[in-house]
């Protein structure tokens, strides 16, 4: 078995025999929100490995990448992949113990850096949680937070709100997942 470090500890689909999946860090979805967020039937394409995942600045860049049922280890050259390793290295620093703002925010700024086509509904959750809802005078980004939450003001102590926050963070784990992939796919002979 081929160590790697992320989230779900264990592939939640029973796809594949890999104890710990995911291009992002640990547990970022608490347990009673993985089946509701989408997170219990999804299984990602792209892992850390466990071998330095303390240095996550490290060149080349270790990774796991699943392409036909098999994971391959392979290495990224930063200076060939800067965005795809900036994500990572960004995901590798948030688990379940940061703050709820701050993970948002920290995975969004993993997808922003890989994800060219991002929605507006998750963007729209990083404004509300980084400014003041004064200051939320974009209308796609009011129409979306209202559509999401029935208002501007976003409460992470309301489960409905928790649920949608969550259920955000895995839509834009699973871009980045398949963003990262298709990259490392299309650019399969410039990893090491």
């Amino acid at each position: 078995m081929v160590p790697v470090v992320g989230f779900p500890r264990f592939c939640p689909r029973n796809c594949c025999n890999v104890r710990t999946m995911l291009c992002a860090a640990t547990d970022i979805v608490p347990r009673k929100f993985k089946v509701s967020s989408g997170l219990a039937g999804q299984c990602f394409r792209v892992a850390r490995t466990a071998e330095r995942w303390k240095a996550v600045d490290s060149d080349p860049y270790p990774v796991l990448v699943r392409r036909s049922d098999i994971w391959e280890v392979k290495a990224i050259p930063v200076a060939k992949f800067p965005r795809e390793v900036e994500a990572m290295t960004i995901l590798a620093h948030v688990d379940g113990e940061t703050e709820r703002k701050v993970r948002y925010i920290s995975v969004h700024s993993a997808y922003e850096a890989v994800v060219k086509d991002r929605q507006v509904e998750l963007s729209a959750l990083r404004h509300a949680l980084a400014h003041p809802v004064t200051s939320l005078s974009r209308p796609s980004v009011r129409q979306a937070l209202f559509a999401q939450f029935g208002d501007v003001r976003i409460d992470l102590t309301l489960h409905r709100h928790k649920a949608v926050y969550y259920r955000n963070i895995v839509a834009m784990l699973v871009a980045i997942d398949n963003a990262l992939y298709e990259t490392f796919c299309e650019r399969w002979g410039e990893l090491v």
